[in-house]
């Protein structure tokens, strides 16, 4: 499967929402607004640091990302289509969100994830990313992009 990427854009907004709201409702079995106001307001929030992940015509998986400081990115709403899961997609897009994260001159990426989730916790693991703290039932990872030979810019 050959997966493309392009920036989230208003007219593609209700497709990566609903991705995103099928992964959580997986997750948690239902879904709560109060808890994930963002994904309302997607394109807003987000903007050019959204892409999404098509096969063809048909979307199949989202990462976004927003600026934590000047040398940190933090990613979130990582999801791919349940059907396509476990077929190194997710890895994919993660490998195009940090190239795009580093492209705009980020040292460092950090994300979260609900610790009760070992396989996405493993997911991260395998992906590079360490164990940064747990707090309140959540893990959260830091990477470092400037070690990494597969991304386009280094640091001094």
């Amino acid at each position: 499967m050959i997966l493309q990427f392009t920036e989230l854009k208003k007219e593609t907004e209700a497709r990566a929402k609903n991705i995103i709201l099928k992964g959580l409702e997986e997750h948690w079995g239902t879904y709560n607004e109060a808890y994930n106001p963002d994904v309302s307001d997607l394109f807003n929030t987000y903007g050019s640091n959204c892409i999404v992940a098509w096969i063809d015509e048909t979307m199949v998986g989202t990462g976004c990302w927003y600026r934590k400081d000047s040398n940190t990115a933090f990613i979130c709403r990582m999801s791919v289509i349940s059907d396509l899961r476990r077929k190194k997609l997710g890895s994919q897009i993660l490998a195009e969100v940090e190239r795009r994260i580093n492209s705009q001159q980020f040292r460092f990426v950090e994300l979260e994830t609900t610790s009760s989730w070992k396989n996405v916790v493993r997911f991260y693991l395998m992906n590079g990313y360490r164990v940064n703290h747990e707090t309140e039932g959540d893990t959260y990872f830091i990477k470092d992009l400037s070690t990494e030979p597969h991304l386009i810019f280094t640091y001094s």
